[in-house]
């Protein structure tokens, strides 16, 4: 499939949306507008990389932690 993004005034939006719903999900699927938050998160996280900033855990205190959580689920 090939990805295209679209913008919509808010005044056509729900025709818009009507339209594309009634299509063949193997043809046409709706895919979230979630790039420019990936995009923002990396772009933040390699400039605290970069910066030095980036603060860093063993892979003992990552075992550690997820025991934590697990275990204030475990019933």
């Amino acid at each position: 499939m090939e990805t295209i993004k679209l913008k919509v005034s808010k005044r056509f939006y729900h025709q818009f949306m009507a339209i594309i719903e009634k299509c063949n999900p193997q043809d046409l699927q709706i895919v979230g507008d979630s790039y420019e938050d990936s995009k923002s998160y990396l772009d933040n996280q390699l400039k605290e990389l970069e910066s030095g900033s980036a603060e860093f855990i063993s892979l003992e205190e990552l075992d550690n932690a997820l025991e934590r959580v697990i275990s204030q689920y475990d019933n």
